[in-house]
C-alpha cells in the first residue's frame, strides 16, 4: 500500500468527502472538530504537512489541506 492509499484510507474514517490534486499532491477533507487531533498526527506520520485550516462559525467541523512532503 503505499502513502496515498494510507491517506485516502484515513481519511475514510472521518469523512465522506475528500478531494485530491495529483499535480500538487494534496488532499483536501472536511471533518468533525472532535477528530482533527487524531486526523493531523496521522497525516503527518505518513508525510503530509497541514498547510490550510478552516473551520465554519459554529467551530464544529474543519476543512484541512494537507500537502505530501518528499523527505
Amino acid at each position: 500500500m503505499d502513502l496515498k492509499e494510507r491517506a485516502f484510507y484515513l481519511a475514510e474514517e472521518f469523512t465522506d468527502f475528500l478531494l485530491e490534486d495529483k499535480q500538487r499532491g494534496s488532499i483536501i477533507v472536511n471533518i468533525n472538530a472532535d477528530h482533527f487531533r487524531v486526523v493531523y498526527t496521522e497525516f503527518k506520520k505518513i508525510g503530509y504537512k497541514l498547510v490550510h485550516k478552516t473551520s465554519i462559525k459554529d467551530g464544529k467541523s474543519f476543512t484541512l489541506v494537507f500537502v505530501y512532503q518528499i523527505k
